[in-house]
């Protein structure tokens, strides 16, 4: 059955098991790009599920990447939402910035589709057709899929909790906005990409070394500076550096003989690893709950003392925006160490109220600092345990 929605074209078929799938077509950019998606079959909509956005690697595809990755199994027994993306170029690839790509045939085209701006879209979309949790929307990748997540963790930190990466790294210099969540697969000896990274500068491509794009995003999420063994079993190690505020944790692991593939090795529950990682974080637990009221309209910026203050272990601070802004909400300890960012995005008019977790944080005193457009404050705040 074909249904017309606008500019967007359903083929939809019930599976074996009632687990239902369907093809879908969005046009975008002037593209059409499709995309597999998978619903579980306890999906009644009724309840707003997560949503894990997956991505094939270079000269892949959607279905490939369904078959290979088992997520709908995982989905429906976990119950949650799967789709499955094509990307652009010849072959089929993914734009996701940087020096990664070298061509093989005359005929081979980079993708330089908005694949950030489709992938916004999309989510938007299924946001409005199905009951999807916002807050618990995640990315996974393989090979340039990775690296695609990877850009997405970096520009599109708004609406995506973690992201699950595979044998491919960031190719990007810029950093997210909002602390990411970040699981990585790789094996030392991947023949594709190399664990240790191309950094000449003279070289075609550039990936860096993956233990120091952990460190980044290890600092990005401000993350213990010391990693806990979480795995080791049959030649692969997996190391977790936890979050100390911002809950948004960095793993990594590190297969010593593997594949450029998903799963890195055979021996490796790849899926249910990352699926069991991406479900514990959500954009909620990255930076608090927002509370938006809507009721009155601000004159003036403000920035409220926190209640309750002192507190233990969670207190909310509540500010006031008068005009749409982009909003920096950090804090920071005695010496002016940044601990925390609890807010990092674009707000429209009203009064909002963030709640802050410490987790774990010593007792102490810290600041709090609003920055919204021009308007600058800056109040103090006490934990004591």
């Amino acid at each position: 059955m074909t249904i017309r929605f606008g500019k967007i074209f359903f083929f939809t078929l019930l599976l074996a098991c009632n687990t239902f799938a369907q093809t879908d077509s969005l046009l975008f950019g002037g593209i059409w790009r499709t995309h597999i998606l998978h619903l579980p079959p306890s999906y009644s909509g009724s309840t707003r599920l997560p949503l894990v956005i997956a991505l094939n690697g270079l000269g892949g595809t959607a279905s490939g990447f369904e078959t290979i990755t088992g997520f709908n199994n995982r989905a429906d027994t976990a119950n949650f939402i799967v789709v499955y993306l094509n990307g652009t170029g010849s072959p089929e690839n993914w734009n996701c910035g940087g020096k990664w790509f070298i061509s093989q045939q005359p005929t081979d085209t980079l993708s330089t589709a908005d694949d950030v701006g489709y992938i916004s879209t999309l989510i938007d979309t299924l946001s409005r057709r199905y009951k999807i949790d916002s807050t618990r929307v995640y990315a996974a990748g393989l090979s340039n899929g990775s690296m695609m997540v990877y850009r997405l963790a970096a520009e599109l930190s708004n609406k995506i909790a973690a992201i699950a990466a595979g044998s491919g790294p960031m190719t990007l210099r810029t950093m997210p906005s909002h602390p990411v969540a970040i699981i990585h697969f790789h094996a030392w000896d991947d023949q594709s990409i190399a664990y240790l990274g191309v950094t000449d500068s003279h070289a075609p491509v550039y990936f860096p070394p993956i233990d120091s794009l952990m460190a980044i995003w290890r600092r990005t999420n401000g993350c213990a500076i010391n990693a806990d063994t979480i795995y080791n079993t049959s030649g692969v190690l997996g190391r977790k550096w936890a979050a100390v505020s911002t809950g948004t944790d960095v793993v990594l692991y590190r297969a010593n003989t593997g594949n450029h593939a998903w799963p890195i090795t055979g021996s490796l529950a790849q899926t249910d690893i990352a699926w069991n990682f991406l479900k514990t974080h959500s954009r909620t637990s990255a930076a608090g709950t927002i509370v938006r009221n809507t009721h009155e309209t601000p004159q003036t910026f403000s920035l409220n003392q926190n209640y309750p203050n002192p507190f233990n272990p969670t207190t909310a601070i509540s500010f006031s925006l008068p005009s749409r802004s982009f909003v920096s909400l950090k804090v920071f300890d005695l010496i002016g160490r940044e601990v925390a960012t609890i807010v990092s995005e674009e707000l429209s008019v009203g009064n909002y109220s963030r709640q802050w977790s410490t987790n774990g944080m010593p007792s102490g005193i810290y600041f709090y600092r609003l920055q919204a457009g021009t308007y600058n404050a800056t109040k103090k705040l006490i934990l004591l345990k």
